[in-house]
């Protein structure tokens, strides 16, 4: 399991409140931010794309724009074989991108 912090955009908000047991935040635009454990699996990867671009993955760390350059390499060295890990890094690349 993997824990993952997220910002769900507000127009998810009923399926969000429907599916997230753990504490909900509602931030001042009415974004929600949550954290939750998903299976390090392709089930994560299913279940983030099943929300499309209505989900900003912003933990764990690793991923975060100013460490991207060093933990790019360091993903592609050390789980290279791990598919969910690719795409992960992917849609955290996509999502850094609108930022």
């Amino acid at each position: 399991m993997i824990s993952l912090q997220v910002k769900f955009d507000k127009r998810v908000a009923y399926r969000v409140y429907d599916e997230i047991t753990t504490e909900i935040i509602v931030d001042e635009n009415g974004d929600l931010l949550t954290t939750i454990e998903l299976p390090n699996d392709e089930r994560m990867v299913s279940y983030l794309f099943s929300f499309g671009s209505n989900v900003e993955v912003l933990q764990p760390k690793r991923n975060t724009p100013t460490n991207k350059a060093i933990d790019s390499k360091q993903l592609e060295k050390n789980i290279k074989h791990d598919m969910g890990w690719q795409v992960f890094n992917c849609i955290i690349r996509v999502s850094n991108r609108k930022a």
